[in-house]
């Protein structure tokens, strides 16, 4: 049987977070989690459900930066944190999947809280753009031609918007090394 792979667990074999302590970590995961959440519901509903400061604490002014960028830029939301997959056994949730004002084919977008870009996430933003484009076509709809990291700004201002249309194929023979790279170590000796 064909094991699946997450996008994300593919791209973290070439992370160096063995270097970041463990709470550290801990502490970006729960924001990261928590500004998915705070983002995703508004980009269902466009709009924001008050919720307490316990709720929303840490995650106010990446949620802000979102909601600025949204506002301005998106003109059709396709999906939210919906999970794609495909037969080469990768899965991915992009964050969203959307139609940006101008254009006419929708875009993935990838929202992030760290404080810098990372390289990894070409490799993550190819895999969601493989996969959604697979679904897509097989649905008869409108594949997704841009692929973007948007980077959200911890105090509220201008998210930074990053993409990887134009190394999108490179990037995904490396992501395909990287699935014969985990099946080779997941196989049998």
């Amino acid at each position: 049987m064909l094991r699946v792979y997450r996008v994300t667990e593919l791209a973290s074999i070439l992370t160096r977070y063995w270097s970041v302590p463990d709470e550290t970590l801990k502490d970006a995961q729960q924001r990261g989690t928590l500004v998915h959440s705070l983002c995703a519901a508004y980009a269902r509903s466009r709009t924001f459900h008050e919720t307490s400061d316990k709720d929303i604490r840490g995650g106010q002014g990446y949620f802000l930066s979102f909601k600025r960028w949204f506002d301005d830029y998106v003109a059709e939301v396709v999906s939210v944190e919906t999970s794609y997959t495909n037969i080469v056994g990768i899965i991915g949730h992009p964050d969203l999947v959307a139609v940006i004002r101008g254009d006419q084919a929708p875009s993935i977008i990838d929202l992030k809280t760290a404080a810098a870009h990372d390289k990894i996430w070409r490799l993550q933003m190819a895999g969601y753009k493989h996969i959604v484009r697979n679904h897509a076509i097989s649905n008869g709809a409108t594949p997704p031609e841009r692929i973007f990291s948007l980077r959200l700004d911890p105090n509220g201002g201008p998210a930074k918007l990053r993409e990887y249309t134009d190394t999108y194929l490179d990037d995904l023979a490396v992501l395909f090394s990287l699935v014969n790279i985990q099946r080779f170590i997941d196989s049998a000796e």
